[in-house]
């Protein structure tokens, strides 16, 4: 057997005698195959939107910025209105 040439434009020359031998799979086993390709894309694509669709509807994502609520672990800042050691300066001014 001899090996297929290269023409001087780099395309390849086959000899008469050169058969490639059908390499088809049954019809089954390409439906299924595609079947299966198509459901892992599917499933894929499908769970990246909805993840993606979910946290930007929960997030609020690109709303301007809140301050969350504070936990009841953490202390709260004094009051504004109250200053603080208000009861203290009232005593001493008693005295």
């Amino acid at each position: 057997m001899r090996l297929p040439r290269v023409n001087p434009v780099g395309l390849v020359e086959k000899p008469a005698e050169y058969v490639t031998a059908p390499r088809s799979y049954p019809v089954a086993l390409r439906v299924v195959t595609v079947v299966l390709l198509g459901a892992f894309v599917f499933v894929g694509v499908t769970t990246t939107v909805l993840s993606l669709g979910t946290y930007c509807l929960t997030s609020q994502a690109g709303a301007p910025f809140r301050a969350r609520p504070r936990s009841a672990s953490r202390p709260q800042p004094p009051r504004a209105d109250v200053p603080p050691l208000a009861s203290r300066a009232r005593r001493s001014a008693r005295r």
